[in-house]
């Protein structure tokens, strides 16, 4: 049955004169709560002074941390493809050193492929904890330089220790290669670099060919740089010897080929690259480093990266006692604890 013409009317007349009795409510209900956090102020100082106090004691109790930052990228040309390329003789000559050699270092031999990934491996570490002083200088707070000696375990260790043998985890009385593994994990940290003018959609760049940024997390600007490059250094370290020991091995083998040899043509070739096999290895033992160029050195500013600096720890204050002391107030709705704890923060109106 079709509706009536004054019913629709109706209707209409009803939507109409709901909408600003909609709106007045919210207007009442906004002006309502804005007069009692007028009213309620000491509640948010009170809030706001608490949060004084918490970062107070950050500040007093808490280790600032500093942030060491080194930009590293691949060495152009690799000192290996360069003299390849500039090797006098035939075809079949350069043919036949290129097959001692491997094919020049290139491909999955690219030094600075290696040295990417010694960065993330467990063997740093490893060989890091074989380092004088670099697990001392990490563990710095267990370690007794008086006496050069680890200090003795508290007694959370023994604890914790028989829990560990049950669960056939290691256990060790003072940090061990294990330890500096978990530090570096939460310390150190690798990320490629973006070129300059790439946009956020287009600076997208390859960990094997790009630029790195190496950072490193330390209670101490200085220490922070220094473990750092000691860690940089000894990557690279690690790539070169066993650069190194590929050409002792090689060299060993031409000498031992040039002894069973009596062809000419195939003597010259290994003359010639044992000669390059040599000039290789007297410019790695030369080369500061190997593996990678230094764009930007290990660099730890004075100023620490967290707990995060007094303006924008009042900052962050004023805005959290804002926005906490109004849920209390909407709460104080709802709960009769909360009301009462707003109660004792409540400014009485004065009679006109």
């Amino acid at each position: 049955m079709p509706r009536n013409d004054d019913t629709s009317v109706r209707d209409e007349d009803d939507t109409e004169t709901q909408r600003p009795v909609r709106l007045s409510h919210i207007s009442r209900v906004y002006h309502l709560y804005m007069e009692k956090i007028c009213l309620t102020y000491p509640l948010f100082l009170a809030l706001l002074l608490l949060f004084g106090i918490y970062w107070t004691l950050v500040y007093t109790l808490g280790k600032a941390s500093y942030t060491a930052t080194a930009i590293i990228g691949p060495p152009n040309p690799s000192p290996v493809s360069s003299l390849l390329n500039s090797m006098p003789g035939s075809g079949r000559i350069s043919g036949i050193a290129r097959q001692i050699t491997g094919g020049g270092g290139g491909g999955s031999n690219d030094p600075y492929q290696e040295y990417q990934q010694i960065l993330l491996s467990t063997r740093l570490p490893i060989e890091l904890a074989k380092k004088n002083d670099f697990l001392q200088e990490s563990y710095r707070d267990r370690w007794d330089a008086v006496h050069n000696r680890w200090n003795p375990p508290g007694a959370l260790f023994y604890i914790v220790s028989p829990i560990k043998r049950f669960l056939d985890r290691p256990v060790s009385d003072h940090p061990d290669a294990v330890s500096l593994m978990n530090y570096l994990d939460r310390n150190f940290d690798v990320t490629p670099t973006k070129s300059v003018g790439a946009g956020i959609t287009t600076g997208v760049m390859q960990l094997q060919n790009g630029f790195l940024t190496l950072t490193f997390e330390a209670d101490d600007p200085e220490r922070a740089q220094s473990l750092l490059s000691t860690l940089m250094t000894q990557a690279d370290d690690l790539i070169r010897q066993e650069q190194m020991k590929d050409i002792d091995a090689r060299i060993s083998f031409i000498n031992a080929e040039l002894l069973r040899t009596s062809q000419s043509d195939l003597k010259d070739a290994l003359i010639q690259t044992l000669a390059l096999q040599e000039n290789i290895k007297v410019m790695m033992i030369a080369d500061k480093r190997f593996a990678y160029i230094l764009v930007d050195p290990p660099y730890a500013s004075p100023i620490p990266t967290s707990p995060i600096g007094p303006s924008k720890a009042l900052l962050v204050s004023i805005v959290l006692s804002l926005f906490l002391g109004t849920v209390i107030i909407v709460l104080a709705d709802y709960t009769l604890a909360v009301r009462k704890l707003v109660s004792r923060f409540e400014v009485r109106k004065r009679n006109p």
